[in-house]
């Protein structure tokens, strides 16, 4: 009887170990998943990172890439303010203005204060 009992303890024994061993493997497998998403994450973390760094240098003036003059803006404003206000404004005194100045003084035809002094009383 004892032979039985070693054999029924030996035919457990290679149970246990197979299903520890199969436990041991799907940690194993949980942890490489684990570690394959924060590999993900990390990716995805560090290109949204390099992207808003690089989103600061693309922003900028986009008169540098098309040679702004400001003297041009001027003439450029004097001319638009005339066609849209017509004979209430003095097209060539803002343009003598944008002369005098050396476009400095650059007119904004929806700001009041900045087109005064161009405008006539009709």
């Amino acid at each position: 009887m004892p032979t039985k009992h070693t054999d029924t303890t030996f035919q457990f024994l290679p149970q246990e170990v197979t299903e520890h061993q199969k436990k041991n493997s799907f940690d194993s497998k949980q942890k490489i998943s684990e570690y394959k998403m924060a590999g993900k994450v990390t990716l995805v973390l560090f290109i949204v990172a390099v992207s808003l760094l690089n989103l600061d240098c693309t922003v900028g003036d986009p008169a540098i890439a098309t040679a702004y003059n400001p003297f041009e803006i001027c003439i450029e404003n004097c001319a638009q303010c005339k066609k849209m206000l017509g004979a209430w404004f003095e097209g060539p005194l803002c343009v003598e203005s944008c002369i005098k100045f050396k476009g400095k003084l650059i007119p904004e035809c929806e700001d009041f204060a900045s087109i005064a002094p161009f405008l006539n009383k009709l």
